[in-house]
């Protein structure tokens, strides 16, 4: 955004980082600055998500017929294991897809001027919560303590 960009209200990802002049506003608007995420990876893993819960609220759809139907026993005791099939896949690709999703652990938040209270920084899953208007700061992961530091620029 530069020197004189304005971040206020909303959701930002930014794989590598941001820069701008202010982000949030003295009415203390929420925003939310997400940096050093792959964002490809992160829909791909709510898609996956969203899915297993369909397959399981379908699941449990057949569950319920299976308890109260005796005619159409095999049948459905085989759709139950289709579901079943098809959640256990979409977990191990959510895993598979978890070991991708932190792509740049060296991300970070400048902000010239100020950074107003209510403003949400996360850097790999790692959140920091403005409490109090700061200005001329940069927010960095610490991924031996697990937290984001910020020094004045």
């Amino acid at each position: 955004m530069g020197k004189r960009g304005t971040i206020i209200g909303g959701k930002i990802f930014a794989q590598d980082g941001v820069e701008t002049a202010q982000i949030g506003s003295q009415n203390q608007i929420r925003t939310e600055i997400n940096c050093g995420i792959d964002f490809s990876i992160q829909q791909k893993l709510l898609w996956v998500k969203e899915n297993q819960i369909k397959l399981l609220e379908k699941k449990r759809k057949v569950e319920t017929m299976l308890s109260t139907n005796t005619d159409d026993h095999e049948t459905l005791t085989q759709l139950k294991d289709e579901i079943s099939e098809k959640v256990r896949k979409l977990s191990e690709a959510s895993i598979l897809l978890l070991g991708h999703l932190d792509k740049n652990e060296s991300a970070y938040v400048t902000v010239s001027d100020t950074i107003y209270s209510g403003a949400y920084i996360e850097i790999c899953h790692t959140s920091f919560v403005v409490n109090n208007p700061m200005s001329g700061v940069q927010f960095i992961l610490n991924k031996n303590k697990g937290k984001i530091n910020y020094h004045t620029l």
